[in-house]
């Protein structure tokens, strides 16, 4: 899950399989389809709330949100450090968390909800709002976390406490055993931490499936992607050389694609493959049962990604092997903040831009280049 802050401080984040986009206002909040782009649904919470909403996520495209007030004073249920489960059918609150700091973000799954606090992620099962696990992390102010599933394993990736290291938590859905009304058990399976990158982790993202995860650092040149079960680098690629804020990261459903936006106004797209050369020896530290790792890619194949001009000099310095983007865009104008994700449509993706600018963009799969803008469009 991705989400941004809008210049006019609208937050504005994608649902679970990005088929949706929740947008957070000063009224209450609006749903919008991502292909095609079109608002689907709005609900006003003046008469409860006149101060807006701050946060507001989606569990896919049920009636169940994820919400938080506006207000600074941390007194009553609309305040930023107080998170409602809001149920929409039934227009009211169906539980409240209060915490002691103001909640910087929130993550969504069938089974869970992860609340993120500058300091430390919270994880509830959804079910009843019973607290499974408090995990400790390094200052986290832009709220990276990110969770998926697949079968009956729930994988968090999060930002360790040690710089430049990412954890990833496996937890296991038990239902074999007798329930309480239906309530699954949730049960820690393993523990993983990366040693992904250098300098500190800027961002990341798990795959749809869970089985691959995408990092970058503060620096913003190489973008690493590991397995998510073992922790193995499966694959890196480069950005560029200058120094960047990578702001957004995602992979496309069939595990083919990658996308990225950065701070130097430009969205690149970079063909995954499961490269033959040797990669870094990347440190893991693993505990809990051990956990096969499914098979990631099915097939061997060509990079399609372009490489330095200067390859022909190998052997040399790793920056003349690397793999640089298959596809680029350069977003008008400047100091833009954006996010972006691949939709259902063939090589599209759709980058959200914080002065309230939508882009749908396509590639072409075979040659790569310059994307072309297949449509825009503004918010409301």
């Amino acid at each position: 899950m991705v989400s941004l802050r809008l210049d006019n401080n609208r937050y504005i984040a994608f649902n679970q399989d990005y088929s949706c986009l929740c947008m957070a206002n000063e009224k209450g909040f609006k749903i919008y389809n991502t292909n095609p782009f079109a608002q689907t649904y709005s609900r006003d919470l003046t008469d409860r709330n006149k101060n807006g909403l701050y946060i507001a996520e989606m569990l896919y495209r049920c009636n169940i949100l994820a919400i938080t007030g506006n207000k600074n004073d941390r007194k009553g249920k609309w305040s930023k450090n107080v998170l409602i489960i809001w149920d929409d059918r039934q227009m009211r609150e169906i539980a409240k968390l209060t915490f002691p700091s103001n909640i910087i973000g929130v993550r969504l799954l069938r089974e869970i909800i992860v609340v993120i606090l500058e300091y430390k992620l919270c994880i509830y099962r959804l079910k009843d709002i019973i607290l499974l696990e408090t995990l400790n992390t390094s200052k986290n102010n832009t709220g990276l976390c990110c969770v998926s599933n697949i079968d009956k394993n729930i994988i968090i990736a999060y930002l360790s406490p040690i710089k430049g290291r990412v954890n990833i938590r496996i937890f296991e859905i038990d239902t074999s055993e007798n329930t309480n009304e239906g309530v699954p058990f949730i049960n820690f399976k393993t523990n993983l931490s990366i040693y992904a990158h250098d300098n500190s982790i800027s961002c990341i993202n798990l795959s749809n499936d869970g089985k691959l995860l995408a990092t970058t650092s503060t620096k913003g040149t190489i973008i690493r992607l590991f397995n998510t079960f073992d922790g193995v680098l499966i694959n890196e690629f480069r950005r560029g050389t200058k120094h960047a804020n990578i702001l957004s990261l995602n992979i496309s459903d069939d595990n083919n694609w990658l996308c990225l936006t950065s701070s130097s106004n430009t969205v690149h797209v970079f063909s995954i493959y499961k490269t033959n050369k040797p990669l870094r020896k990347v440190d893991i530290i693993s505990k809990g049962k051990n956990v096969t790792s499914p098979v990631l890619l099915h097939y061997e194949k060509e990079s399609k990604n372009r490489k330095s001009s200067f390859k022909c000099l190998l052997p040399c310095h790793p920056y003349l092997n690397s793999d640089w983007s298959f596809a680029t865009f350069k977003l008008p104008g400047s100091q833009i903040a954006s996010i972006c994700a691949f939709v259902n449509d063939q090589n599209c993706i759709i980058v959200i831009c914080s002065n309230g600018v939508i882009y749908k963009l396509r590639f072409n799969e075979h040659v790569g280049g310059d994307m072309y803008k297949i449509s825009s469009y503004n918010f409301e």
